[in-house]
Order: C-alpha cells, then structure tokens, then sequence
C-alpha cells in the first residue's frame, strides 16, 4: 500500500546491508554475492513477466530479482487498472490472530481509449469492525432499538451503492464514503489519506496566491535523534537532557516529567543534540506536533522518535512552526501519519508539508509573537526555579 525508499534505490540497499552483515565467512568463501540492482532491472525488462508466468530465483539471496519483478509486475496493473475503490479497516480485522491495519483496494480493468481522463475513487474508513482485538463479539443498539453487531462495513457498503451506483449527491460525507479525484491519487493507497478534510486543507492551500514551499525547500537539514534506554539515566545535575515525544507539546517543549541521560550516552548521541531555535518534531506519538529548542535546552539529546529540523537561516524557525502547528499544518501532518501498527510520519512524507509564506512584514509579526511566547517559558521555569532554590537556603 506504501511506497518506502529502499525499494526505489539504485542500488540493492538490501543486498549491500547483506555483504556487510553477512561476511565472506558467512556465505561459505563461493563467491557469492548479490547482483547490483541495475543489472537486475535490465534482466526483468528483458523478460517481460506477464500475469500466470512463474519468476524464479533459485539463489534468491536478499530476493533483490524477486523484488524487481514485483515492482515491474505492480507498475504493469498501474498502467492497466484504475482504483475502483479503498477502504480502511481498523487494526482488530484479523484478530485475535494478528494486529495489524488493513487496507483493501478494487482495481477495475481500463477500457482501451476510454479511461485515460480523471475519475472519481469511492472511499472509506471503517473504525469499527464487529470485534475486538481479543475476537471477541461487540454489540450496538441500533436505531430501532434492536441489538445488532457493530460493524462500519455494511454502512460502507450502503455508502457505496448510494454515491457510486445510484449516483446521488451529498452536500458532505463522512468517514463510511466520500468520493475523492483521481488527480489528487499518490503512490499510497491509504483511504484515510484522502479523507475530505485532508483533501480540502490541500486545495486551500494550493489556491493560495502567496508563495508556497515545502519544507524540503526551507530545510538546512532534517534527520532523526537517538534511543537511549532507560538504564542510562540521570539526573538533572550530572546528566544531560532528554526530549521525548511526550515533552513536545502543542505549547512547546515541557521540562514535567523531563529525562536526563548520563555523559557517556550524550557523547553517543553527539549526532542527535539539538540547538536554541532547531525545530523539533515528533515522529509518532503525538505525530506532526512541532516545537522549537529553547535557551535552556541547547544541547539537549532529542529522542529516536522525534525529528530534528534546522532551517536555511533565510527562514524563521519561529514562524515555522507556529505553521506546522496551524489548522493546515496539523491537517497535513495527520495525513501522512500512518503505518501498520503505529502511525508515524517518514521523512520523505515530512519533507512534502507545505508551508504558505506570507510578505515578510506578516512572517515576522507571527513569529515574533511565538518567539516571546518561548521566551515567556523560558523565564517562568528561570522564576520557579530560583524561587525553589530560595527556599532550600531558607535556615531551619
């Protein structure tokens, strides 16, 4: 359903982890070792699979022939199908025996010189369906006061036949079926993707007739911090901070409950500390919440779950992320926050957000506003925290 990086590298980022990993002792000093991937790709154009055809590879290794033959085979349905339809299932679909989302997409058959315009794709989010993650039976009264399963899929199928079969109108839709266009289809066939809040947050901003760029384009650089286990914590005397997802909050980056992590993880984690006005986002958790460093935590360790962001110095981190924290910036944040088990937000997908820029003199006056606001927090900690002090050298 989702299109990762690795498998559009031009190198087999598979098999090379393998020669590194594995070593010559490992695969018994033969000689064997994993085909580049663009030689590969030569091989399965040459071939041509088609639908009912068998792909072999007897020495598949880390499957990179496999691999390549599945994408050609995909690209091949792209060309010759169109989205009939996707709906979204919660994670209990296929409990008790395993917990994971699931996505389920109709293909329907091109008709030659006919399909090649834009179409609509029908929709839908099951939250509910009939079980829990143990198997076992969830029951509703329905509006005739009966008791009946609590299932989403039959309303989405009624959804279905009234919106796609019968054709009628809606002045709104909800999460059991809404009609989405084919212009605004991605290599991701997530329905909640497309749900119409997301879809209409998009077309604001793309109507928008100030300038707009992603944050890909503003960025100096985005990578990711560390994971520090538990057994490597602190205190606040002799360790260093710690953000985690829970510290970064749509106020800012709270210091409750803050952790500290001992001198050697901080010199581990050299790669993951984050500086006065770098930006920080979380991953997953609160996924899309962003915030901005403070003065008192330059040189705090972000998490392996949280984003750091630094700008190139034309851009304002302060207006930013009062940005990515705005109704447009949340609504596009949600919607790329997705996954099997846990939603999360991929750096590729982060650096897609799109970030309207109005005239400097606008920019500058939010973001001088967020920057007092940071300040603010800074001094109320700077306040509690000699008051505190105060009262230790109180005489007893």
């Amino acid at each position: 359903m989702q299109r990762f990086a690795i498998t559009e590298a031009e190198r087999d980022a598979i098999g090379d982890a393998f020669e590194v990993f594995i070593g010559p002792a490992l695969r018994g000093g033969e000689g064997q070792f994993f085909t580049p991937r663009n030689v590969v790709k030569t091989a399965i154009e040459i071939l041509d699979p088609k639908v009912g055809e068998y792909v072999i590879d007897p020495a598949c290794g880390s499957g990179g022939f496999l691999i390549v033959a599945l994408e050609y085979i995909w690209k091949k349905v792209e060309d010759e199908t169109k989205v009939l339809a996707s709906v979204d299932c919660p994670i209990e679909t296929f409990s008790p025996s395993v917990t994971t989302k699931t996505h389920v997409v109709f293909l329907e058959k091109k008709q030659k010189d006919k399909d090649d315009g834009p179409y609509r794709i029908f929709m839908a989010v099951a939250r509910k369906i009939g079980h829990d993650r143990k198997g076992r039976e969830i029951l509703k009264i329905n509006e005739h006061g009966e008791e009946v399963i609590d299932d989403d899929l039959p309303l989405i199928v009624r959804e279905y036949k009234d919106l796609v079969l019968s054709n009628k109108k809606r002045k709104s839709y909800t999460h059991f079926g809404y009609l989405v266009e084919s212009r605004w289809l991605e290599n991701n066939l997530v329905a909640r993707r497309y749900l119409p809040e997301f879809i209409d947050a998009l077309e604001e901003i793309s109507k928008s007739k100030i300038t707009v760029k992603t944050l890909g384009e503003i960025k100096q650089k985005i990578s990711t911090g560390a994971n520090v286990g538990a057994k490597n914590y602190s205190d606040s005397k002799n360790g260093k901070p710690y953000i985690l997802v829970k510290n970064i909050t749509d106020e800012g980056i709270s210091i409750a409950d803050l952790k500290y992590i001992d001198q050697e993880s901080y010199k581990i984690a050299k790669s993951a500390i984050v500086r006065k006005e770098d930006i920080v986002i979380n991953r997953c958790g609160n996924a899309g919440i962003a915030a901005i460093v403070p003065e008192d935590l330059d040189g705090a360790v972000a998490c392996g779950f949280v984003f750091k962001v630094t700008l190139k110095k034309e851009y304002d981190p302060y207006y930013v992320v009062t940005f990515l924290n705005s109704r447009l910036g949340r609504m596009q944040m949600n919607r790329v926050a997705l996954g099997t088990v846990i939603d999360h937000i991929t750096k590729s997908e982060l650096e897609k957000i799109k970030i309207i820029l109005p005239p400097p003199e606008i920019k500058k006056r939010i973001g001088n506003i967020m920057r007092e606001s940071v300040k603010s927090r800074v001094m109320s900690r700077s306040f509690l925290k000699d008051a505190l002090a105060r009262v230790e050298k109180i005489k007893k």
